[in-house]
């Protein structure tokens, strides 16, 4: 393989940081903060179904709700790790291996956040059966 040339590798992280422009926003503050959010969210959902009973749509909000906060910590590690990736890419000198790894990360992000885009509107879909 070639190496890529500077413009190329630039357009490349460039791309990266279009793709996943929420890793420069999760500092430690917002983290806490979008954590308490969401804890609060799912209380709050807990206790107004806690007296339904256990029908089909309740489970599945349930494993949903886990799924979802289980992804929204794989994106916060993943936002930051290709943070990381793209202040690398910065001060290393061009190559084609790191610029695929860039590329792969930022497909991976962009997934990662349809998945959780997705995850969050089914989880509002059943809240909205299960409210009526």
């Amino acid at each position: 393989m070639s190496g890529l040339g500077e413009a190329e590798f630039q357009s490349a992280v460039a791309e990266a940081a279009d793709l996943c422009p929420v890793s420069r926003l999760f500092t430690g503050a917002d983290v806490t903060v979008s954590s308490a959010a969401l804890v609060v969210a799912l209380g709050i959902g807990a206790s107004l179904l806690s007296a339904r009973s256990r029908s089909g749509p309740l489970i599945a909000s349930i494993a949903i709700a886990a799924v979802l906060v289980v992804t929204t910590v794989c994106g916060i590690a993943q936002a930051r790790r290709l943070g990381r990736t793209r202040q690398q890419a910065l001060v290393e000198p061009v190559d084609s291996d790191f610029s695929e790894r860039v590329r792969r990360e930022a497909g991976n992000a962009g997934a990662l956040r349809a998945v959780i885009g997705a995850l969050s509107l089914t989880l509002l879909a059943l809240g909205v059966l299960l409210g009526s």
